[in-house]
């Protein structure tokens, strides 16, 4: 079917945790730190296909990394959601638009001052 994503689909939460700790040159071991486990535990959580969102949510609050935002972003565009729209995203527009208008304008006055 057209559009359905299914667990198949969707990058293993093991290898997400696996990625991010090679990015930051950390052990499993560091992450069992961290989380007060066993080194088995750690080892279950990075071979597993998925794991409870409570656990996903510690792990990454304890690395500073959002692996929700990794899985929402493998997921169609025009699913939905319940999160809060971004409120700056008029005036980063906004202020986007106005930057590429002074980049204009000063690529104008570099031309004209080297014309001179």
């Amino acid at each position: 079917m057209k559009g359905k994503t299914t667990a198949t689909t969707l990058p293993r939460t093991g290898d997400l945790i696996v990625r991010v700790l090679q990015a930051r040159q950390m052990r499993k071991a560091d992450l069992a730190r961290k989380l007060h486990a066993k080194n088995s535990i750690v080892n279950r959580f990075t071979n597993s296909n998925s794991m409870s969102l409570a656990k996903l949510a510690e792990i990454s609050r304890l690395l500073g990394h959002n692996f929700f935002a990794d899985l929402a972003a493998t997921l169609p565009s025009d699913f939905t959601t319940l999160a809060a729209e971004d409120p700056f995203s008029e005036e980063r527009a906004r202020l986007q638009a106005e930057i590429a208008r002074l980049q204009a304008e000063n690529a104008l006055m570099e031309r004209l001052l080297r014309d001179r």
